[in-house]
């Protein structure tokens, strides 16, 4: 709706607002103080840890598992469109595909790994969370 529409309202009125929320602008002035304190005190090396434990920085698991397959996906259609002739008609499918892909297959695919997968991979989640978040 937004993206798409550059509207920024509430999408049928059950969606959320787009864009960054206003509890999260006002929980920001923690994280400016934890930053300006290890400025302050030069204790750099302490200040992604510092943002992990006052909650800057969040993981969401259903995100960061579309988020590695779509990394891969992306690749694969930029090297076919990449090698086509007619490059337009295929990013057209291309967003269409994009489309089916976020909205139908997506939540089938969460389901699934929810299920069979989730279970199976806590220790490899875990140590990808810890990546992510920057401490090691």
């Amino acid at each position: 709706h937004w993206l798409i529409g550059g509207k920024k309202t509430r999408y049928l009125g059950i969606f959320p607002k787009p864009g960054v929320n206003d509890e999260d602008i006002n929980r920001c002035q923690a994280f400016g103080e934890i930053t300006g304190k290890s400025l302050v005190n030069e204790k750099l090396s302490e200040l992604q840890k510092g943002l992990v434990e006052s909650g800057a920085v969040e993981i969401n698991d259903a995100i960061m598992f579309i988020e590695s397959r779509a990394k891969k996906i992306f690749s694969v259609w930029a090297n076919f469109i990449d090698n086509r002739k007619n490059k337009t008609l295929w990013l057209k499918v291309y967003k269409y595909y994009l489309f089916f892909a976020l909205f139908a297959l997506s939540p089938i695919v969460l389901l699934i790994y929810t299920i069979l997968l989730k279970p199976f991979t806590i220790k490899a989640r875990a140590k990808q969370v810890k990546y992510l978040k920057g401490l090691g």
